[in-house]
């Protein structure tokens, strides 16, 4: 019976070491790979954060020309209305006419800021949303890591125990039969 017992024994380590470097390679396997899928992500992370730097970049470069465009057109406006009130002085023009062109002007200086300031906003709705286009791309492409399932030691001892149970019972009830001790 001890011979059986020591086999049982045995049996149950075996299996217990075979799974328990199974369960290793397995991990270190999952590891790997997850190390890898991280740096993927990582780089198209980086990627994204790059192309939402370059729009940006354009961003600013349009306000910068649309400020610039507002600027030259109220110097041009200012411009245009000390002229023409030069102009009026000299002629002795003063009056109604003189504040009708100085009126012209500013209402023109101003319809050109608005349509700048609308020109400013659909800049910005263009920017925000290929800053959205472009986080939705990143998040889509992100790979989760694969998480192996492995056995818990109890599991791995249990189940070791059992095949070496089964082993021993396997080999008493064969060594009885062969030596003709089996039931009728």
């Amino acid at each position: 019976m001890l011979p059986l017992l020591v086999m049982a024994g045995a049996t149950a380590a075996s299996s217990a070491l075979q799974q328990t470097s199974a369960v290793k390679s397995a991990l270190r396997g999952s590891i790997e790979q997850n190390r890898g899928i991280v740096e993927q992500n990582l780089q198209g992370q980086i990627r994204s954060a790059y192309r939402i730097g370059l729009t940006r970049m354009g961003l600013a470069y349009q306000q910068r020309q649309l400020a610039l465009q507002t600027s030259k057109a109220r110097e041009l406006g200012l411009q245009a209305g000390s002229e023409a009130e030069a102009n009026a002085g000299a002629t002795g023009a003063i009056g109604a006419s003189a504040t009708a062109v100085a009126t012209d002007i500013k209402r023109e200086v101003g319809e050109f800021e608005q349509a700048q300031e609308t020109q400013r906003e659909l800049t910005n709705l263009n920017y925000n949303t290929q800053v959205e286009g472009i986080t939705q791309e990143a998040k889509a492409r992100i790979i989760n890591p694969t998480h192996v399932r492995t056995p818990s030691d109890w599991n791995i001892l249990g189940t070791s125990l059992a095949a070496g149970a089964i082993s021993a019972g396997s080999a008493y009830y064969q060594s009885k039969l062969s030596l003709g001790l089996g039931g009728k």
